[in-house]
């Protein structure tokens, strides 16, 4: 335990529950068989890599996510039904409190991922036929008055491509 770790109950297990500010979860009653009080919870590893656990209940178990439940506990409950437990850090193992927050799709899925640096976008994708040098290129011949038609060729692409790379629609995070 660390010093500044804080314990509050589990949002809907409290009575069983207790989770903590650094992202563990411990037993705080008897439970059958080898669930004692006090115990601190294992967790595993989904096959997205989100840490989970395995709440149990009068018999019924159920499956929860780590760093939802921290969230909940600390933050409250989430503003709407569509917003999600977000890592700052883009960190899935990092389930401290200071570190999560209630985010919609959008902000989790593409603001944070575009501020931490995480899509992969460019060059970087793995089937993609062009550099930023060949758009950057690309935009100059066209901007010197080349037709779409001409510059196509000469790069391997279709004229509809190198349209969308010279308004933006392709490439565009290189505008």
């Amino acid at each position: 335990m660390t010093p500044c770790e804080k314990w509050v109950p589990c949002p809907g297990w409290g009575h069983i529950y207790a989770v903590s500010s650094q992202g563990r979860v411990k037993r705080v009653v008897p439970g059958v068989g080898k669930a004692r009080v006090g115990h601190v919870l294992r967790p595993g590893l989904n096959p997205k890599g989100y840490q989970s656990l395995v709440l149990c209940e009068a018999g019924a178990s159920f499956t929860r996510y780590i760093h939802r439940l921290v969230c909940e506990a600390f933050h409250g409950p989430p503003p709407t039904p569509r917003h999600q437990a977000a890592h700052k850090d883009d960190d899935k193992l990092n389930n401290a409190a200071c570190n999560l927050y209630w985010a919609t799709p959008l902000e989790n899925g593409g603001r944070d991922r575009r501020k931490n640096d995480r899509i992969v976008q460019g060059s970087k994708i793995g089937r993609a036929k062009l550099t930023e040098a060949d758009v950057t290129e690309i935009r100059r011949l066209r901007a010197a008055g080349m037709l779409c038609r001409e510059i196509a060729p000469q790069f391997g692409i279709a004229d509809h491509t190198v349209s969308r790379i010279c308004t933006g629609t392709r490439w565009g995070h290189l505008l």
